[in-house]
């Protein structure tokens, strides 16, 4: 635990209401007792000039995370804001955990965080709201991190960007790189508030919230890394999406109807960039389901065989080693076959 005391944190506070945070901070725990100390530190750890509150959900972890999280309630009662679920909301898969983040949104922004990421730069939430407060046609800020492989112990940075940018809208949709940890993001809470039931209902969060925010100004990432995104948990997304595949086909089913759904709300003005990622996802749920022959008639395949070469090497970090030989095998087969068929 932090070596800080509540009034400590708070010394530089305007005190004009401290009640009331400027950001709100979401941090949802599921099962995360050996990691969410990091992510509570890394919260207290903010040097700010402005209130802030941390929400934390423990969605009825089976483990001590709870246990872990009320230390922190009872040494931080003016920050630490939890909720201790009895019954699991994630589980549902019926919007319900998004519903319930945005119940306790009080803050003018809010600020991303699960319970095993953790950020690393102590002023992280001072610049990213001194650059909203500067920047109102800004809806959402994003920045570089760290990877953590939980199980290889690989650690590097996520993005060799060598600039801070804004993103483009095809860029954020396609997402054609790593896509910033959902531990960089930051928005502006009004906006957020506002996204329309079937944005909530996504079996994903933080991509849908990306895409929605994109609509309601421009997304800014910065190359700065500070966070920490850690993969390949026991029981988290990253792992699940490589072991489960009636997971993974949960949740290409599931982002399957949200594309089509956000194609409608956007008025069909990304649908070409929709297909392609439709494609792509589709693609790669064939592979990890095995099916070879089904993954190479896409067309993503068919048209990307130098492009998935590339992504074995960005995302080998993620993946066990036989995924990644199998990957790049087929990204081999498909180059022979498109050199033959060009001449090349």
């Amino acid at each position: 635990m932090i070596n800080k005391t509540e009034a400590e944190i708070m010394k530089n506070w305007s005190m004009d209401r401290p009640d009331v945070p400027l950001v709100t901070v979401s941090c949802l725990a599921y099962n995360h007792e050996p990691y969410i100390n990091s992510a509570l530190d890394g919260f207290l750890g903010q040097e700010t000039d402005f209130p802030f509150e941390v929400f934390v959900h423990d969605d009825a972890s089976t483990d001590n995370t709870a246990a872990v999280i009320r230390e922190y309630q009872m040494k931080f009662p003016s920050i630490i804001k939890p909720v201790y679920e009895t019954e699991n909301q994630y589980s549902k898969k019926d919007g319900s955990l998004q519903r319930i983040v945005l119940k306790h949104i009080h803050g003018t922004y809010i600020a991303f965080c699960e319970g095993d990421d953790y950020w690393c730069d102590s002023e992280k939430l001072q610049k990213q709201a001194d650059y909203m407060q500067k920047h109102p046609s800004c809806s959402m800020l994003l920045h570089n991190g760290y990877v953590e492989n939980v199980q290889t112990g690989f650690s590097g940075l996520i993005h060799s960007r060598s600039k801070s940018q804004i993103m483009e809208n095809r860029e954020i949709i396609r997402e054609e790189q790593i896509h910033p940890p959902t531990a960089s993001m930051f928005a502006r809470s009004e906006d957020y508030m506002k996204m329309p039931d079937f944005f909530q209902n996504a079996p994903v969060g933080d991509r849908p919230a990306r895409m929605y925010m994109m609509t309601k100004g421009y997304l800014c990432y910065w190359k700065k890394p500070m966070c920490v995104h850690r993969v390949n948990v026991p029981g988290s997304f990253s792992e699940l999406t490589v072991a489960d595949q009636k997971y993974n086909k949960f949740i290409l089913n599931g982002m399957f109807r949200f594309f089509d759904q956000y194609n409608e709300y956007t008025g069909r003005r990304f649908e070409q960039d929709i297909k392609y990622v439709k494609s792509r996802e589709l693609c790669t749920y064939y592979f990890k389901s095995g099916n070879k022959k089904k993954a190479m008639r896409t067309a993503y395949y068919r048209r990307n065989a130098s492009i998935l070469q590339k992504a074995v090497q960005q995302a080998s970090c993620f993946m066990p080693r036989c995924m990644k030989n199998r990957i790049r095998k087929l990204a081999e087969t498909v180059s022979r076959r498109n050199q033959k068929a060009y001449g090349r």
